[in-house]
């Protein structure tokens, strides 16, 4: 029979073993706590010692805990993360065990080493949100979360959407939305609830709105407020600031200005398609009158201004179409440009106008519009009568001039519904010719001193039309004074010019002499060159 004893050290021990062959067996069951123990044999007078070490275990569980569960994501702020280590029994683990750390986001000291149970570890992020920091050794984890909080706004980024606007009633989308995103220093979203207040920083001036003026709160640092087009085209500019909850700005103010928002205008406009005078499209030459009539080439720049319900300059690229009565027009740069303007060439050619053509060649365009009422879809004229009735013009018995083309203007539009209509002008080139008349008569043909006489001067060409702008007639008198010697003729030009001839001889004059003159008339122009002159006048002294 051997005797075992628990010489030093702690726990259960089977105290008394019989032996086979020789040997004697006894349990010893640990302790919970970590240390040295000794027992004891004994038979017959003989005794023996051994020392065992109770031991700790390997990990069993992490307990974590953090200075701080909530940081500021600013990257400097930093917090201690600790992990205390024990084995199942709850021991700690010995020293200089190794622990490691990891983060769902930003930084964190990546292994660290046990003293008395515990690894230390340092965390900072620059993100926001909630970052789970995990510790772990062999098989055993722990996982704590830390929120990561957005610092103070420091700067707002404005964006659209759609990124443009169409005026009231254009047919586009007239509402957008402005988005501020505001965010830290670290480029994270603020807070929510940070308040944003928007306001319009410039704009046409058409009414144009914002759905609120009241501080906007953010979520995930986004504010949103919703701009209105009004009635007029041009750009708009929002300006966005943080302000507190008393709604003052802050101090430094956190603000921006948006680029522009193009604010587009609508389509062209007719508001009745029975009344053209309501059409929004203009029509004109520049110049009216060319030396065209049965000349090749001469041309003149048909210009169209279009706009749209309220008067805007339609989009830029907004097709017009041209047609004409006499000559050929080039229509292949028949399209707008931003302000509302489209220009084409006119060139003299066949066929070249005249009366029937003038009428005859297209009719209202809106003439097939389920609306249009008018008793006719002819456009109505008349061709003015520049030379006053002195010439007919062979087709109707009536004084309207040939060698005046009609051209029209027409584009894509819509009427005061808002139903599909033709939008529409015209206007009148002068197709002039080589001069044919050409002659001058005076109002009075015996002058006293300081009396005056009228020289009228009739030019024109075989269809009673004017010469060219910027032809020169040219007056010239040996005695008396004319009101002018030298005329620039304008556009279109006239067929009748008048000068003034005074007797302006002294009668106390004792070397003044009673004459006769004649007044020299001379034109130079594209339409020719012509001289004549008056018949005499007398310059009396008396």
């Amino acid at each position: 029979l051997v005797l075992f004893s628990l010489v030093e050290g702690s726990r259960t021990l089977e105290t008394q073993r019989t032996t086979q062959t020789g040997v004697a067996l006894s349990t010893l069951t640990s302790s919970r706590t970590p240390g040295p123990v000794r027992i004891a044999a004994s038979v017959a007078g003989l005794s023996d010692t051994v020392s065992i070490q109770y031991t700790v275990g390997e990990a069993s569980s992490i307990l974590m805990t953090a200075d701080s569960s909530s940081l500021p994501a600013d990257g400097r702020t930093t917090t201690e993360v600790r992990a205390t280590v024990s084995d199942a029994v709850g021991n700690p683990l010995p020293d200089g065990t190794i622990i490691r750390f990891q983060a769902s986001f930003g930084d964190i000291t990546s292994t660290a080493e046990t003293q008395n149970g515990v690894a230390r570890a340092t965390y900072s992020a620059k993100a926001t949100g909630l970052a789970e920091i995990t510790a772990s050794v062999g098989a055993v984890s722990r996982t704590i979360t830390i929120r990561l909080r957005p610092g103070a706004p420091n700067s707002i980024l404005l964006t659209y959407d759609p990124t443009s606007l169409g005026v009231k009633d254009s047919g586009r989308n007239t509402t957008l939305t402005v988005t501020a995103d505001v965010r830290d220093v670290q480029n994270n979203p603020v807070l929510d609830g940070t308040r944003v207040r928007f306001r319009i920083y410039a704009s046409p001036g058409g009414g144009e709105f914002l759905s609120t003026l009241e501080p906007v709160p953010t979520i995930n640092g986004l504010a949103h407020v919703s701009l209105n087009s009004g009635i007029r085209s041009g750009t708009v500019r929002i300006q966005a600031e943080v302000v507190d909850g008393n709604n003052f700005p802050l101090n430094p103010a956190i603000q921006a200005v948006s680029t522009d928002v193009i604010v587009f205008a609508g389509p062209p406009f007719i508001a009745n398609v029975n009344d053209r005078s309501t059409s929004r499209l203009s029509a004109g030459p520049e110049p009216v009158n060319i030396y065209g009539w049965h000349v090749v080439n001469n041309t003149t720049t048909i210009v169209a201004v279009l706009g749209d319900k309220y008067n805007n300059p339609v989009p830029a690229g907004t097709a017009v179409y041209f047609t004409t009565s006499g000559g050929i027009i080039s229509t292949h740069t028949g399209y707008t440009d931003e302000e509302g303007v489209a220009t084409v060439t006119l060139h003299s050619a066949q066929p070249y106008p005249n009366v029937p053509r003038f009428y005859n060649t297209f009719a209202d365009p809106n003439s097939g519009h389920p609306n249009f009422i008018l008793p006719s879809d002819s456009i109505p004229g008349p061709i003015p009568d520049l030379e006053f009735g002195t010439i007919d013009n062979s087709y109707d018995n009536t004084s309207q001039n040939n060698g005046i083309a009609r051209v029209l203007a027409v584009t894509e539009g819509v009427d005061a519904n808002g139903n599909s209509a033709k939008v529409w002008g015209v206007t009148s080139v002068i197709f002039s010719g080589e001069i044919e008349t050409f002659y001058t008569e005076v109002s009075d043909t015996v002058l006293s001193p300081s009396e005056s006489s009228i020289i009228t001067i009739y030019i024109y060409d075989g269809n009673g039309n004017p010469i060219v702008p910027g032809s020169t007639i040219t007056l010239n008198a040996e005695s008396g004074k004319l009101s002018w010697s030298e005329f620039k003729t304008g556009d279109p030009g006239k067929t009748i010019y008048q000068a003034a001839l005074v007797n302006n001889l002294d009668p106390t004059d004792p070397d003044a002499k009673e004459t006769t003159i004649s007044i020299g008339v001379r034109v130079e122009s594209e339409n020719g060159t012509v001289v004549t002159s008056t018949v005499p006048i007398q310059l009396k002294l008396n």
